[in-house]
């Protein structure tokens, strides 16, 4: 079984509940703590605000246990919270809801797994694990759908709107204070979301993502 990520093994594992059903919430927590010492469940949100404000505080979250449907809203506002603040905060959506539409549109925003809320102890364990070592973890049937319409790591790396957002402007030329200029956030956001980029497209220099731009067309030529 895949143990947390090394920069997770010699300390704590801080993670985020997001449910909004106090059994279901409580018992990820116990589950979670009862697991393995390093787990530390520092709060449970049972909102998107809820979650997003937690977020803001707590910017060194290595894990969100994620419901996909909440009072105010769905678990795509707080994965795109999470993203548009440039965090790397691996987030597993943990969900009795089957719409496969609606995961696809969570897996493009930057979701690293899903795992149903009927599945017991050992799977639920495994696709934490999983994430947590920076692997992608999803059921058969909802792996064989992203296969199909070719959202699977061997097709075009999945991006996310302000990803795609930061490659325009990078291969427009703007530098990495322009473009936090332009998009009103700090200069460190951007750097981080470059990271994250080159690691999706397995890239490493700022030529190498003005060609990719180019090749998929996200740039217009004048």
């Amino acid at each position: 079984m895949n143990e947390p990520t090394a920069n997770t093994a010699q300390g704590s594992v801080k993670i985020l509940v997001v449910d909004d059903h106090p059994l279901i919430s409580c018992g990820l927590k116990s589950m979670l703590t009862d697991a393995d010492p390093r787990f530390e469940v520092v709060d449970i949100a049972a909102s998107v605000a809820e979650a997003n404000s937690i977020i803001d505080e707590h910017c060194d979250l290595d894990l969100v246990l994620l419901d996909i449907l909440l009072p105010d809203g769905n678990g795509i506002e707080v994965l795109n919270h999470l993203r548009e603040q440039g965090l790397a905060t691996k987030v597993l959506a943990v969900s009795s809801v089957d719409d496969i539409e609606l995961i696809v549109n969570l897996v493009k925003a930057g979701l690293d797994g899903f795992v149903s809320k009927g599945s017991n102890e050992t799977i639920m364990m495994e696709a934490v694990r999983s994430v947590l070592a920076g692997l992608e973890y999803f059921g058969k049937p909802i792996e064989q759908f992203l296969a199909d319409v070719e959202l699977n790591s061997q097709m075009q790396p999945i991006l996310t709107n302000r990803e795609i957002e930061i490659i325009r402007l990078t291969a427009e030329g703007l530098s990495a204070k322009e473009a936090a200029d332009k998009l009103f956030v700090s200069r460190r956001t951007i750097e981080a979301h470059k990271a994250r980029i080159f690691s999706k497209l397995k890239i490493n220099t700022t030529s190498e993502l003005v060609r990719y731009a180019f090749r998929y067309k996200l740039i217009r030529i004048n």
